[in-house]
């Protein structure tokens, strides 16, 4: 049995608000299939006589058998009763659901140390901080540990990731001194007395730092490079926070690196229940957004949001649930390993920086719909849970051609600090 990484602040209990059976894609394993298929659901439920309850859709590549998830009716899960339970579940039991209804909203990361553990912050209870600590009562974490087959797995695990990772391409990164630098990270964003801004514009500034003054010496684990993060975070990173990068007044630049990433996410939404969109989707969304005038049609939120009013709309960056709400999310990206999946550190915080970003921006969004001048915090929750949703079905983010596509765009158009900046304040200009 494998050794759990759960972070000591992690929470969670099922609420049972159904949200993670609305407008999901659930896949199934042709053994899944095979036995759900053979039950007679419209005897449990007479609603489902004559309701598709299982799609086909084609496989990747040519000849490959087709995929098979769970159907939908209206948006949610076939098997959803309108009692907002799962007739699965309440039909044969927890174990007989398909494996990712069982791990949500549990995420696991194989490591040299055992699996990280995190959250989807698409979860309603995970938003809001609710549940018993996972340290206290594992049992929610067990069963979707069972599910994803890690209980009874000895040996090595599938997919794990190895110790010799890339802090930047050609620039070798042993796991140790990752796991050194990532504490780090999260204690910048633990910090107190520091707003959002500073705190991300120091997770920048760390990474450069350690890129420059140890990258030669931490292809092996380095005792100076793990005093070294230690030492400033003694010193609450006082030495990463002199002249921090002003505000640059760009919010084209921002948009127009945000632009992809927000396209390929609002693609998977367009698309929802058919085989259609593909590259030229996501290139009209991303000119669009880019432009950031006129009506932009969001299949995310069924409605089209005028752009124009969108920059007239105040994301109050500083408010503390605010704030609070995105340092954990950003904290969560990481013990996910947002930065080594599939790619080195410095590219995988690009990814990280998106993913926050995007939330801010359908957060403004959300307020602009809702005729508010200024976005609250249910704004932010809905923004995070559309970026989460859409991360989970969204094709091609991390594919090479992608990777370069956001190498360019953050050498050439927008740096990192463009990203973290909040242009909304209801005063910025196009």
């Amino acid at each position: 049995m494998p050794v759990y990484d759960v972070p000591p602040d992690a929470r969670f209990t099922c609420q049972q608000c159904a949200g993670c059976c609305l407008r999901w894609h659930v896949y199934l394993t042709p053994e899944e299939h095979e036995r759900l298929r053979a039950h007679d659901w419209a005897a449990e439920s007479p609603r489902l006589a004559g309701r598709v309850l299982f799609e086909e859709i084609p496989g990747a590549g040519r000849g490959a058998p087709p995929i098979v998830r769970l159907g939908k009716i209206e948006g949610a899960c076939a098997f959803l009763e309108p009692d907002q339970l799962c007739l699965i579940h309440k039909t044969m039991g927890l174990e007989a659901k398909p494996g990712p209804c069982q791990q949500y909203p549990f995420h696991f990361a194989g490591t040299p140390d055992g699996v990280a553990v995190s959250l989807d912050f698409a979860c309603s209870a995970v938003l809001a901080d609710e549940g018993v600590p996972l340290a206290d009562d594992p049992a929610e974490l067990t069963a979707a540990a069972r599910a994803a087959g890690l209980v009874q797995l000895e040996g090595p695990i599938p997919g794990a990731l190895r110790e010799q990772l890339q802090l930047r391409p050609g620039q070798p990164l042993h796991w140790r001194n990752y796991r050194a630098l990532e504490a780090a990270l999260v204690g910048v964003l633990r910090q107190p007395g520091l707003s959002l801004e500073q705190r991300l514009l120091v997770l920048d500034r760390l990474l450069h730092a350690a890129a420059e003054e140890h990258g030669r010496d931490l292809d092996a684990p380095s005792q100076a490079f793990t005093a070294w993060t230690a030492a400033l975070a003694a010193d609450g990173y006082a030495s990463l926070l002199a002249d921090l990068p002003a505000p640059s007044p760009s919010p084209m630049r921002q948009r127009a690196v945000l632009a992809p990433f927000l396209a390929a996410l609002e693609q998977q939404w367009q698309t929802w229940g058919t085989g259609g969109g593909g590259l030229g989707t996501r290139l009209v969304l991303a000119i669009i957004i880019t432009n950031g005038v006129g009506p932009l049609p969001l299949s995310s939120f069924e409605a089209t949001v005028d752009q124009g009013r969108m920059s007239r709309t105040r994301f109050p960056q500083d408010d503390p649930a605010l704030a609070h709400l995105c340092a954990r999310y950003v904290t969560s990206l990481l013990h996910r390993k947002t930065l080594v999946d599939g790619t080195d550190v410095f590219q995988g915080f690009r990814y990280l920086l998106l993913s926050f970003a995007a939330a801010r921006w359908y957060a403004v969004a959300r307020a602009t719909l809702a005729e508010r001048a200024v976005a609250e915090l249910d704004d932010l929750r809905l923004g995070i849970r559309t970026v989460e949703k859409g991360l989970g079905h969204a094709v091609g983010l991390r594919t090479g051609p992608t990777q370069r596509v956001l190498r360019f765009l953050f050498g050439r158009v927008g740096s990192p600090a463009t990203m973290i900046h909040n242009y909304y304040t209801a005063g910025s200009v196009s």
